[in-house]
């Protein structure tokens, strides 16, 4: 960098030694366009943006470091994402209350859980939402922030309709329903909530950009069975943390079978060792290339649906029909699609420690 600089020094003393004025004043601009440059590639990195490209190199390939100035590289993409990110937590509606009450009073709410107790239970089996109960027992912090993350399915049933005065039967409706309820990001107050659903989202960005960097080696290495690269995605995914995996698990889960436990055996270990890996600098490339275009993997699209008490749809202008629900729909990528609602859950109505996971198996839930 010094020998260049050297180099346009040398030319702007040619050109002011010289007679022409025009040629002086061109060799000045170029000058302090390289000096603006080398100042803005020099200048030392936000400490908060420093952090999140080092989230961003341990949660798809810590191998990244070994590219000279990958710290540079990266932080424009890192500094883009994080603002479209930030952009989409703050278009999302003001917190919803969930709890018992809600429940009886809320149709929103009634709509999302099948009882009251099953609201409770999706809350309540947050370590991290439990955690936070604990830790602030002061009355002003009756109530935890928190995103609720769930899968919205719609199935064809047959029923009942008025038609006039006269009853039609085995009509067919489209039924709604909500499955596959995680809690995330919980904090003490609706800003900070936000604050970590930024994080979130972006390990969510993370995440996808491993997948790229997993099929770009599955390719490398002439793996194309879809089964190998599921498997081989799905135990690098597990090991992004548990507020990550919450969101992504169901999802392959449909994918590759129930279980917590690896289905495929030794084809699928074996499918993961014989992943061979890019070099770091192309990795390095693809992961900039997600993060810089975050528009084109990660989208919230506001909706709007109406349901009857029996959670059939209707119309979305027959107000008297039934409740409305305005939902935010997540989509990462191709592989995971959410609705989500920023919610804050009462202390009150917080279940008492016990084990949710064998409560469940003795239910038969998946």
């Amino acid at each position: 960098m010094l020998c260049v600089g050297h180099t346009v020094y040398s030319q702007l003393c040619e050109s002011l030694c010289d007679t022409s004025p025009r040629r002086a004043l061109n060799a000045m601009r170029t000058l302090l366009d390289w000096w603006q440059d080398y100042r803005a590639r020099h200048r030392p990195l936000d400490e908060d943006l420093l952090g999140a490209v080092e989230d961003v190199v341990l949660g798809t390939e810590p191998k990244m470091r070994l590219v000279p100035g990958y710290q540079r590289k990266l932080a424009p993409a890192v500094a883009s994402a994080l603002g479209y990110v930030g952009e989409l937590v703050h278009e999302l509606p003001p917190a919803v209350e969930c709890g018992r009450e809600a429940f009886k009073r809320d149709a929103r709410v009634a709509a999302l859980f099948a009882t009251p107790l099953d609201l409770q239970q999706a809350f309540s089996r947050n370590d991290d939402l439990r955690a936070l109960f604990e830790k602030s027992l002061s009355a002003e912090h009756d109530h935890v922030y928190a995103l609720l993350c769930m899968t919205m399915q719609e199935r064809t049933v047959f029923g009942v309709e008025m038609s006039g005065d006269v009853m039609r039967r085995d009509v067919p409706q489209v039924a709604l329903s909500f499955a596959d309820h995680s809690v995330l990001s919980p904090a003490l107050n609706e800003d900070d909530a936000r604050a970590s659903l930024r994080r979130c989202m972006l390990d969510g960005l993370v995440a996808h950009a491993m997948e790229q960097l997993l099929e770009g080696r599955a390719c490398h290495s002439g793996l194309h069975d879809s089964r190998q690269v599921i498997e081989a995605k799905w135990r690098s995914l597990r090991s992004r943390g548990r507020a990550l995996e919450t969101v992504l698990q169901p999802t392959y889960l449909r994918d590759r079978g129930t279980g917590d436990r690896c289905p495929a055996s030794e084809v699928a270990a074996d499918a993961a060792q014989a992943l061979q890996p890019l070099s770091p600098a192309e990795e390095l490339e693809q992961v900039r290339r997600v993060l810089e275009h975050a528009e084109r993997y990660l989208q919230i699209r506001q909706t709007a649906v109406r349901v009857s008490r029996l959670m059939i749809k209707q119309p979305l202008e027959d107000e008297a029909a039934g409740a409305r629900l305005d939902l935010s729909e997540v989509r990462i990528g191709d592989t995971l699609q959410r609705v989500v609602m920023l919610t804050k859950f009462p202390r009150q109505d917080l279940l008492p420690r016990q084990n949710f996971l064998g409560d469940a198996l003795r239910r038969g839930e998946p």
